[in-house]
């Protein structure tokens, strides 16, 4: 992190600070790690919790819908809602320099087949 501010100075006048602006240098992209589901999983269940880690204060995504990340280990929780069959899974994450890190995976939900005694 790098404060810049601004001074003028003129033989022996100085002039207060400017208004300080925090900028981030940093272009090393967040960590991402997925505790589950696993890649290929399969589950007969209508929804899903993905677990995760990234960096403390980094911001997640999965397919679009913002997570919530504990400002202070960087975990994250979200219920994912599944279709029957295949459902692709993107979690994006940045940080605040606006470095990035995604996985993709996929889940499918099967639905079991009911039996003709439970038709009738």
């Amino acid at each position: 992190d790098n404060t810049i501010y601004a001074k003028t100075v003129q033989k022996d006048h100085e002039s207060d600070a400017s208004n300080k602006q925090l900028v981030s240098y940093d272009t090393t992209p967040p960590e991402l790690t997925l505790i589950q589901p696993q890649n290929g999983e399969s589950t007969d269940k209508e929804s899903i919790e993905i677990i995760g880690t990234t960096e403390p204060q980094a911001h997640v995504t999965i397919n679009g819908i913002q997570a919530i990340v504990n400002a202070t280990t960087g975990d994250f929780t979200k219920e994912f809602s599944l279709t029957e069959g295949s459902n692709a899974i993107k979690i994006e994450v940045s940080d605040r320099a606006g470095n990035s890190t995604t996985i993709e995976f996929s889940v499918k939900r099967t639905v079991p087949e009911q039996s003709s005694e439970e038709n009738s």
